[in-house]
């Protein structure tokens, strides 16, 4: 198996050697099996576009974790605290629609 990871933050199209297309979203990891990976992979990851990375058979059966989901609830709690959310620490923005300047005439 290869993993295809999109290096660039914008969505890439890319064929596989079968003739399928394959869209990678900004920073999208997929898993190919190895005989489907084209020279327009190899060419794109010469660019510095994609990464092609060679998995063994125990990385290829664990799923793949969507970007920015946390795993260890003590880690959320610590950014959350340091952000200040519930702790009272932040306070609403003021409203500044309303109080716009004043029409010169």
């Amino acid at each position: 198996m290869i993993e295809v990871k999109n290096l660039l933050f914008q969505p890439l199209s890319l064929h596989t050697r079968s003739g399928h297309g394959l869209h990678l979203g900004p920073r999208e990891r997929l898993r190919l099996p190895d005989d489907e990976v084209s020279a327009e992979m190899e060419a794109a990851a010469r660019r510095g576009a994609v990464s092609l990375t060679p998995l063994d058979e125990t990385a290829a059966n664990e799923p793949l974790q969507p970007p920015g989901i946390l795993t260890d609830p003590e880690t959320e709690t610590t950014i959350r605290n340091r952000l200040g959310f519930g702790t009272g620490q932040l306070t609403p923005a003021p409203d500044t629609a309303r109080t716009a300047r004043r029409k010169r005439s």
